[in-house]
């Protein structure tokens, strides 16, 4: 019977190879993690920007219900501050009232109230419609409302929007979001003073 000699090499990585071998695989995933991240922190940027900006359109959307039933459109430009805030008289939805919306903060809020609450205290309070409204700090300034006169036929019945959004601090990652409404053409007979008295807040 023959024997045979089997020679295995034992021979393993060096400590240097190791060494090396592992600061490959640690930098490799270092990449990787940091992509993922990156990807991330964009996906994230990107579903905010977006949510800002469907927030913007639902309160445009809002807007124009209530411009296109209403009674009374007030002059923005008169409004505290100017061109930041809008008072409409509507009937939106068969119930007559007064609404305001403001920039405030950088938030786009409203609230509505009867005309006569004073007596009957029917006064909403106020509720942010979209967050990251920048229209007082990006320069220069953009007037949120303002009436377009520029067409005489229509008198002062078509009401401006332009929302400025950013959830940034980079001015160049701003979204603007225009529109023009119409009301309706003609006013009913309202007084002018019938928004007139503005509860306090």
């Amino acid at each position: 019977m023959r024997s045979t000699n089997c020679h295995r090499d034992e021979g393993g990585f060096t400590l240097i190879e190791l060494v090396v071998s592992s600061a490959l695989t640690v930098l490799a995933l270092g990449m990787v993690v940091s992509v993922l991240a990156s990807a991330q922190t964009t996906e994230g940027r990107v579903a905010g920007r977006s949510a800002n900006n469907d927030q913007a359109r639902l309160a445009v959307s809002e807007i124009d219900r209530q411009v296109r039933s209403a009674n009374l459109l007030y002059d923005p430009s008169t409004g505290s501050p100017p061109n930041m805030s809008l008072l409409v008289y509507t009937q939106y939805n068969s119930v007559e009232r007064c609404v305001q919306w403001e920039i405030q903060n950088e938030n786009l809020v409203t609230r509505s109230w009867s005309s006569t609450w004073q007596t009957d205290g029917l006064v909403s309070s106020w509720r942010v419609v979209a967050t990251n409204v920048v229209n007082e700090i990006v320069s220069p300034v953009v007037p949120a409302f303002s009436l377009d006169t520029s067409q005489p036929d229509y008198g002062q019945r078509i009401l401006n929007i332009d929302l400025v959004i950013n959830d940034s601090s980079n001015p160049a990652s701003a979204a603007e979001l225009q529109a023009s409404v119409t009301g309706r053409n003609t006013e009913y007979g309202y007084p002018a003073t019938v928004c007139a008295s503005v509860p306090p807040g």
